[in-house]
């Protein structure tokens, strides 16, 4: 019979342990909405739901995308340039609108003032292009765009998505306390035998 509690113990545990690790992921989401009106039997993110968004939004703005590093990537040569060809085509374009089709030499002025508005264009925001970004970004609310998206998001989804990122480790804390409960079960039997 002492041999049995070398596994029937062990295994208990290993049960429990699971059981109890399983159970605690579980309530993180679930129940999404107070149980029989009992506010404190309701999962914990669905509980603190408004402070884990403000936090994870505060966060996201502050250490993973602050308005500075969207400024960052935005203030180079390739996208400044590009913005000149862009404003320069819309402006030849204005152009070549309004100017009426006797103008002689039409073509050349218009191909004329293309050149001369890229440069001037791309001259302005060499010149002005950080400040430009800078008022954008003073105005930008990384925080409040993160907030407003993390409240649309459903409990479900919430979840889903918790978990589709933390699968492996949450099954991690799960065979953790598999294998804390068999060892403390082998433990309790060691006892018994030494006790008994």
């Amino acid at each position: 019979m002492p041999l049995s509690r070398f596994v029937i113990l062990p295994l208990l545990g290993a049960f429990i342990g699971w059981v109890t690790n399983h159970l605690a992921i579980s309530f993180l989401f679930r129940p999404h909405r107070p149980w029989l009106g009992l506010r404190w039997f309701q999962g914990v993110i669905p509980k603190n739901r408004r402070v884990l968004v403000e936090t994870v939004a505060g966060h996201v703005a502050s250490d993973l995308l602050s308005s500075s590093d969207i400024a960052r990537q935005l203030n180079h040569g390739q996208l400044r340039l590009r913005l000149s060809h862009v404003f320069a085509g819309a402006l030849t374009e204005r152009l070549d609108q309004k100017l009426p089709a006797f103008v002689p030499l039409r073509s050349v002025i218009i191909n004329e003032f293309y050149g001369y508005a890229q440069r001037e264009v791309q001259e302005w925001l060499e010149r002005d292009f950080r400040r430009l970004l800078d008022e954008l970004t003073d105005r930008m609310d990384v925080a409040g765009v993160v907030a407003a998206k993390l409240e649309t998001l459903d409990l479900s989804e919430v979840e889903r998505l918790v978990r589709s990122v933390a699968g492996r480790e949450l099954r991690v804390i799960e065979v953790t306390g598999a294998v804390l409960g068999a060892i403390i079960g082998f433990i309790q039997a060691l006892l018994v035998l030494w006790l008994g």
